[in-house]
């Protein structure tokens, strides 16, 4: 049940990084930073996500709790979904500054 939820989870976060891209297609264009940008974001996330889970993991093993950390998860991506392009035209707008304008969209959506 656990390889199973990491495989579902690790197919998911694959997903989102595509659609991130799709994203700020429109706003920055396409480049080799915009993706270098969108794959940082998501590593570091990635790496703070489990850390926090090891920890959790570490005082409650159960799979309720597994469980859910996994809703939990959903249910922030799921609320970030709207605001996302209102962040991205924003930000596009902002002229930031080349090459971190991508980096600053990303962290923000996440």
């Amino acid at each position: 049940m656990v390889k199973l939820a990491a495989f579902l989870s690790g197919a998911t976060l694959l997903i989102l990084e595509l659609l991130g891209v799709r994203m700020l297609t429109p706003t920055f264009g396409i480049s080799v930073i915009v993706y270098s940008a969108v794959i940082a974001v998501f590593l570091a996330a990635m790496a703070v996500g489990y850390f926090i889970g090891g920890y959790i993991a570490d005082r409650a093993p159960r799979r309720a709790t597994l469980a859910l950390t996994l809703l939990a998860g959903a249910v922030l991506i799921a609320a970030c979904t709207p605001v996302a392009r209102p962040v991205a035209e924003a930000i596009g707008s902002a002229r930031l500054g080349g090459y971190w304008a991508p980096v600053h969209r990303m962290a923000s959506a996440i």
